[in-house]
Formats: structure tokens, C-alpha cells, sequence
């Protein structure tokens, strides 16, 4: 009988031990993304919210660091103007998307590749440059200029977006020591993942680089 006993205080107390341990077992705390750059990244946040808690991110926070029009000249210097109160974020992870408004700058000689190139690398060292509550720098992960539906596949600006412009892009990704995402991949030759002005991704579209980002999230993660 006393045998018995034991064994039941013994059970009583391993289970009074487990969830003592469990209320003290500090919640890992929510992963915080910013989403930088242009209007091809404004929707993102929103679909972010959704399909996140899908892909095994339960506790996040987001940050919406975006505007319509902008180069990565004009982007960088909102982002100068706007660091020091972004910083406090704490950003564990950094979407940039841009490109897209210097296509046809650089096409008609009115901006330099060298000068995008430049931008950009400021741009990524700038982000690189933030710190998350550990103190760490934050993964930064940078999206190719997505292709364009308002015209033929093999239009001047697909073209140049292909063959020069991603190219360099991807050059300073691996020069600054940031991730890549390929947004032209998941657009390419999908005019039905665009709205009428061949631009702008339709919700289909915007879901669709959603989920790239994700994908590569945790593929830059796992490295």
C-alpha cells in the first residue's frame, strides 16, 4: 500500500513538475519582417498575414516600408530619411523589391547602371546595417525586377531585365552578402498574373510572389 502511495506522489509530482516548467518555458518571440521598396511591394504585407501562420511562422510582426514610383535612388533616399525610426523595428528580416520604375530610366540614358548598381549596394549595407533585439544584422532579402506583361515577352524591357539588369542585380546581392528572391521567375511569361497595365501584379500575381517570399525566407534561413 505505502508502495502504491509513492508511486502516486511520484506521478502527482512529475506532473505538477511538467507544468511548472512549462509556465516558465519563455514563448520564442514573434519574427519581425520589414517590406521595403516600391508599389510592387505594398500588397505583400497583407498576404503575409495569411499565408505566414501556412507556412509554419505562427508569431510575427510586420512593417510595411514602401512607396509607389520610387528608384532605387528615390528609395534610398527615403530610406535615409526614415532609418533611424525604422531601426527601432528591430527587423529580423528585410524584403526589398526594386528595379521596376529604373527600367525605363536606364533605357533611355536618363540613369547609369553603375549608378543603380551603387544604389542598391547602399541601399542592402544600409539594411545590413540595422539590428534586431539580439543585436544581430538582419537577413536581407533582395527580389530580381520582375518581368513585364504590357507588351511581348521579348520587349525591349524584358530583354534588358533579363539579360543586363537582374544579372548586375544578382552581382550585388552576392557582393553585399544579401539572399535573393527571383521575382522574375514567378512572373515570367504569366500575363495572367497582371493587371490591365502589364505592371502591377493582379491578386493572383501579388500571392504568387507572396509565396516566393516565403519559399525563399526559409530556404535563406535553413542555409
Amino acid at each position: 500500500m505505502m508502495r502504491a502511495m509513492k508511486r502516486r506522489l511520484s506521478g502527482v509530482a512529475a506532473v505538477l513538475l511538467a507544468a511548472f516548467a512549462g509556465a516558465c518555458r519563455k514563448e520564442a518571440p514573434p519574427l519581425v519582417i520589414a517590406c521595403a521598396g516600391d508599389s510592387l511591394m505594398r500588397p505583400v504585407p497583407a498576404h503575409l498575414e495569411r499565408l505566414l501562420p501556412e507556412s509554419a511562422v505562427p508569431r510575427f510582426a510586420l512593417h510595411e516600408w514602401a512607396r509607389g514610383g520610387l528608384t532605387v535612388a528615390g528609395f534610398r533616399n527615403f530610406l535615409g530619411r526614415h532609418a533611424e525610426t525604422w531601426n527601432e523595428a528591430r527587423a529580423d528580416v528585410v524584403f526589398v523589391q526594386l528595379g521596376t520604375n529604373d527600367v525605363p530610366r536606364l533605357l533611355s540614358g536618363d540613369e547609369r547602371l553603375r549608378d543603380f548598381k551603387t544604389g542598391l549596394t547602399a541601399v542592402i549595407r544600409r539594411f545590413k546595417g540595422f539590428r534586431t533585439k539580439r543585436g544581430d544584422s538582419p537577413l536581407v532579402i533582395v527580389a530580381t525586377v520582375p518581368y513585364f506583361a504590357d507588351g511581348p515577352a521579348d520587349s525591349d524591357k524584358n530583354r534588358y531585365i533579363a539579360e543586363t539588369l537582374n544579372p548586375a542585380l544578382r552581382d550585388v546581392v552576392e557582393r553585399a552578402g544579401a539572399c535573393l528572391a527571383d521575382s522574375f521567375a514567378v512572373l515570367e511569361g504569366r500575363p495572367d498574373l497582371y493587371d490591365p497595365d502589364g505592371v502591377h501584379p493582379n491578386t493572383a500575381g501579388e500571392i504568387a510572389l507572396t509565396r516566393n517570399w516565403i519559399r525563399t525566407l526559409k530556404d535563406c534561413r535553413d542555409r
